[in-house]
């Protein structure tokens, strides 16, 4: 089986946020999601609409999701975290929006983290995200 991870505050769940889960689930035949906390989010300076467990809920009720896992992280270490999940849960590929192509090398743990996946780019669903969400709606 081949599984695959992504991760993600997944604030204002929208039609982006969908395609994404979508495409990663269609390289794999399981998809676990990453889902920031509260905390973790307000470290990266993201205050989130909705509260982990509801956010979490959200993603659990999308049928490309198996599963959703915590992620409280307050600093730079994300990948040593992510590290981690993907040796414990047996992860084959990691998945993330195109955004980050050129600055996740610069992470701390990348070298370690990419050659335990396969990391996959996707590109983003043009002309939506959460922050244009929030702008618009003035939140």
């Amino acid at each position: 089986m081949k599984k695959v991870l992504t991760s993600g505050t997944f604030d204002i769940l929208h039609y982006g946020h969908i395609n994404l889960l979508k495409r990663a689930r269609e390289l794999g035949d399981y998809l676990l999601v990453a889902c920031s906390t509260d905390q973790s989010a307000l470290t990266k300076g993201k205050k989130c609409y909705y509260s982990y467990d509801i956010r979490k809920d959200f993603l659990k009720s999308i049928r490309y999701v198996d599963d959703v896992i915590e992620v409280d992280v307050r600093d730079n270490d994300i990948l040593f975290y992510l590290t981690q999940i993907a040796i414990i849960n047996d992860i084959s590929i990691y998945v993330l929006g195109n955004d980050y192509k050129d600055k996740l090398q610069y992470y701390n743990g990348y070298e370690e983290f990419n050659k335990i996946v396969e990391i996959k780019f996707l590109e983003r669903t043009p002309n939506i995200s959460t922050t244009i969400l929030k702008n618009h709606l003035d939140i």
